[in-house]
């Protein structure tokens, strides 16, 4: 027979568990972890309402059960109700260092919340624990590819250092998000060009300008090696 939470992902039939567990949990109402497994049924039932309920009885039974909370985290962060999602998430984190999904759920939280700062401590973070290892020319480690995925952080990252008005750090992790996997991505390369005339690197957003017109034959490029241009002559 399965039973508990670590289980639920073995069982199929997620309506006869719930059935099951509620009438286990009628002889024995404070027992936090049937509604987890409740909960977690729910959950695989996409029923978050219910889940919700069900999770907040768990931790009101047992307020550090760290499943609960991180789960209800979710729950509220789904919801868009970004500063439960920030409470209850933070307390997971108090209780353990914190893995890649749950830092980086923590900087979506933050980021919406407009804390950008906070944001971006916690996806430096996870650059920092979790990035692949590089050889010496900067590249992923063949053998390691695919280690972890880190090109949304690198994307969110760029985005909120532009935020911040932080062009040059924002042109790094654009920069990266290429480097890694080695995408190739137009709208990237523009973007670091438009970082470059926001430097108040003429020059050099010229040539790229330039180079991607040649490629794309994106005619809003055009206006971009204007403005540039008048920027050049008109320092």
């Amino acid at each position: 027979m399965i039973a508990g939470n670590d289980c639920i992902d073995q069982i199929k039939d997620f309506d006869t568990a719930i059935s099951f567990f509620k009438r286990a949990l009628s002889f024995n109402k404070t027992n936090g972890e049937l509604f987890l497994d409740i909960g977690m049924c729910y959950l695989k039932l996409k029923d978050l309402e219910n889940a919700e309920k069900m999770l907040e009885n768990t931790i009101i039974i047992d307020k550090n059960n760290l499943k609960a909370l991180h789960e209800l985290g979710l729950i509220y962060l789904n919801k868009k109700n970004y500063s439960l999602a920030i409470e209850f998430l933070e307390k997971v984190k108090q209780s353990e260092t914190g893995d890649f999904n749950l830092l980086s759920n923590l900087a979506l939280a933050y980021s919406m919340t407009g804390n950008n700062s906070t944001a971006i401590t916690y996806y430096e973070q996870i650059l920092t624990s979790y990035a692949p290892p590089v050889n010496s020319g900067g590249e992923v480690v063949p053998e390691h590819r695919g280690f972890l995925n880190t090109n949304k952080v690198w994307l969110n990252l760029a985005k909120l250092y532009e935020k911040v008005g932080d062009f040059s750090q924002a042109r790094g992790c654009y920069f990266n998000f290429l480097k890694n996997e080695n995408n190739v991505s137009y709208d990237i390369e523009i973007k670091i060009a438009e970082l470059e005339f926001n430097l108040k690197n003429y020059d050099k957003a010229l040539e790229e300008f330039n180079r991607l017109y040649e490629l794309t034959k994106n005619d809003d490029l055009l206006a971009k090696i204007g403005k540039t241009y008048f920027q050049l002559n008109n320092p």
